[in-house]
Parts: C-alpha cells; sequence; structure tokens
C-alpha cells in the first residue's frame, strides 16, 4: 500500500470510530436503541414508543437459533432473487471458518470481509480488493476493542444468550434493510454459528453500550446543570475516548 493511502485509511479509520460514537448519540430514542439507551444504530429507526411493540412483536422471530424465512424476510420481502443470489454467491466466495464460538477478532475480519464482497456484487462497494481487506482489518479490531475495553473498564462479560436476547428484544433484524435479511437467511440456512457471528459483527455495539452503561453511571456522576441527553452523551464520550486509546495502544499500524 502507498504512503498516501496509509495516511488516508488511517485518517478515515479515526472518522469511522467517531462517526460510530456520534451515531449512538444521535439516536438515543429510536427503537434499535431502547427506549432510553443510546446504541450504534445499523439502520434508521421509528419514534421511542414504537420500540415495547417493536420487541414483543419479535420474541417469537429471533431466538438463539436461526429464525425462519418469514421472520428474517419479512412477509413481503422474500421477492428479490437476484439479491438472494449475490448473497449465496457472496457466502460461497467468502472463506468463512464455523467452527469459531463466539466474537474474536478473526469472525469479526471474515464476516466484515463477507459484507464487503457482499456489497461489492450488487455495486455497493467501491473499494478495491486491498482495500477491502484492510477496511475489514480496522472493522474487525475496532470491534474488538469495544469488548476489550468493555471488560477492563466495567467487568463486562459477553454471554451469547444475553446478546440474542438483546437482539430479539430491539427489534434489530426486522428493522435492518432487505439485503441484510437476506444475507442472515442465507447464513441461517447455511450455518447456525455464521448466522450469529454475522448477528454479532453487526449489533455488537449497540449490546456493549446497554450493557456497560449502568457500570458508566456509576464511575461518572450526573452532574447538577447537565440535562440527561448531555449525561449520556459524556459518558458514550468516556466509552469512544477508551476505545480510541485501546486502539492506539494495541494496533498503532491502524493510525500509521
Amino acid at each position: 500500500m502507498s504512503k498516501n493511502k496509509k495516511i488516508y485509511f488511517g485518517a478515515g479509520a479515526v472518522i469511522l470510530l467517531a462517526l460510530s460514537l456520534l451515531m449512538i448519540v444521535m439516536t438515543m430514542d429510536e427503537p434499535q436503541n431502547g427506549a432510553s439507551q443510546p446504541q450504534v444504530s445499523q439502520d434508521s429507526a421509528s419514534e421511542t414508543e414504537e420500540t415495547e411493540s417493536n420487541g414483543s412483536d419479535s420474541n417469537d422471530n429471533v431466538t438463539d437459533e436461526p429464525v425462519g424465512e418469514g421472520s428474517i424476510l419479512g412477509d413481503d420481502q422474500f421477492n428479490d432473487d437476484e439479491i438472494m443470489e449475490y448473497a449465496e454467491e457472496a457466502v460461497s466466495n467468502t472463506s468463512l471458518t464455523s467452527s469459531i464460538d463466539g466474537p474474536r477478532i478473526e469472525s469479526f475480519r471474515e464476516h466484515a470481509l463477507l459484507r464487503q464482497n457482499y456489497l461489492n456484487l450488487m455495486g455497493q462497494n467501491l473499494s478495491e480488493e486491498d482495500e477491502m481487506e484492510n477496511e475489514a482489518d480496522w472493522s474487525a479490531k475496532e470491534l474488538n476493542a469495544w469488548i476489550a475495553v468493555a471488560e477492563e473498564e466495567t467487568g463486562f462479560t459477553y454471554s451469547e444468550d444475553e446478546f440474542m436476547e438483546f437482539v430479539n428484544e430491539e427489534g434489530y433484524i426486522e428493522e435492518d434493510d432487505q439485503e441484510t435479511r437476506i444475507l442472515l437467511h442465507v447464513l441461517s440456512e447455511e450455518d447456525d454459528n455464521l448466522y450469529t457471528r454475522q448477528l454479532e459483527y453487526l449489533y455488537m455495539r449497540p449490546f456493549v453500550w446497554q450493557s456497560v452503561k449502568p457500570a458508566l453511571e456509576e464511575q461518572y456522576e450526573q452532574e447538577s446543570d447537565e440535562s440527561d441527553e448531555e449525561y449520556e452523551y459524556r459518558l458514550y464520550l468516556e466509552l469512544g475516548e477508551a476505545i480510541s486509546a485501546y486502539l492506539d495502544e494495541n494496533h498503532p499500524e491502524l493510525m500509521q
């Protein structure tokens, strides 16, 4: 990779993290993120009061096992054979390790590449192959940093059951775009673990945030002149700064 490309990629990595941090504040009241908890949202959502209904409706649709065609794609979504073919081709052409148990850098990287290949087939990804590898590597390390920082700062311990319950209650799959639901459907047909690893790749950030927020509230008290929104924003910035510091210490190559 040329020196200029490395500079651009490092700057892009910083921007990506900053945008993911900002997203959580901008989507505090959206249903994918919980009624009162800021999360990193994958897509746009409705008003807060719809969250509870989405959560209850999704209880029968998302479990710790891959769900069926109707619940992933929706009643009117299983009609795009071309997108289904793209998803199947992307899964077939991407090296995926079904034996990986739980969220790991390796699984994040593989599923980031899967998304890259999928978007590339649909003409939505203009990155070259080496750039796709670098972007997937950054994404994997950044996601892993969320978990590592949560463990170090708050004693967070990942639970797949709790994660699946979170995805279920927040209705992430139902609210996501058609392409994502179709890819998840193909993965659920292919392998249970691959399906779960893709869910972790997609929704790990908001799950970690919801899990660590109570601990952060204990560490940083709300100031008397601080609104609830300002307080949550400050807590999220504290987490973001810790994640940035972790990346700088453990993966300095990303910023070089």
